[in-house]
């Protein structure tokens, strides 16, 4: 087949993204809801990808999609007579992720002036799939699930002067961040083990 010279064979890619959310006011704070969807679909060029598990990439981290994968011997098709016989192989990410997200405030008349609330969840996953010789299946598919729970406490503010004109002022703020995650991965690529992972 004819392959024009300015043109990156797999290269194109198509998005789409969608986002809802809505908020209630009350005279103490508020309380609001949002909900995100992501879709990505792209092709790697080739040579950009292979079935290799010395490089040590990791699709865990921040859902990061390096693509710097190491061909085995055995797939290298510099033989003019195998390239004929066998078609260039194309791979393509079809990425997915949807997130939800809560987010409260309180404002209270004490000693603490607010309390700042927000949770979310967010399910992740992105399939690679392989196309050869007019066929294509999944090779490998990669999924992230995380939790986020975050919430400041914030007081308010005390004057720390001997006199009214003293500008010298404390504020002080109590906070928690948890998270809670589980990564794996299934396929021909899934070199590293499911993980969970939680903080506080």
């Amino acid at each position: 087949p004819h392959i024009r010279e300015d043109r990156i064979e797999n290269s194109n890619a198509r998005n789409k993204s969608l986002a809802f959310g809505t908020s209630r006011f009350f005279s103490n704070g508020f309380v609001g809801f949002s909900i995100s969807r992501l879709e990505n679909n792209y092709g790697l060029p080739p040579g950009a990808h292979s079935h290799s598990d010395e490089d040590g990439h990791d699709h865990a981290d921040e859902y990061d999609h390096d693509d710097e994968h190491d061909h085995d011997d055995e797939h290298d098709h510099d033989d003019e007579h195998e390239g004929e016989e066998h078609g260039a192989e194309n791979v393509r990410i079809d990425m997915k992720q949807t997130r939800y997200a809560l987010k409260a405030q309180t404002q209270f008349s004490h000693f603490f002036q607010e309390l700042d609330q927000h949770i979310s969840w967010t399910d992740y996953e992105h399939k690679e799939i392989e196309h050869h010789d007019g066929q294509s299946h999944v090779g490998t598919i990669f999924a992230h699930k995380r939790t986020e729970y975050r919430a400041n406490l914030r007081q308010k503010s005390i004057n720390l002067g001997s006199e009214s004109t003293d500008s010298r002022q404390w504020q002080g703020v109590i906070g928690v961040h948890v998270t809670d995650g589980r990564f794996g991965a299934i396929g021909t690529e899934a070199f590293i083990p499911t993980s969970d992972t939680q903080s506080v």
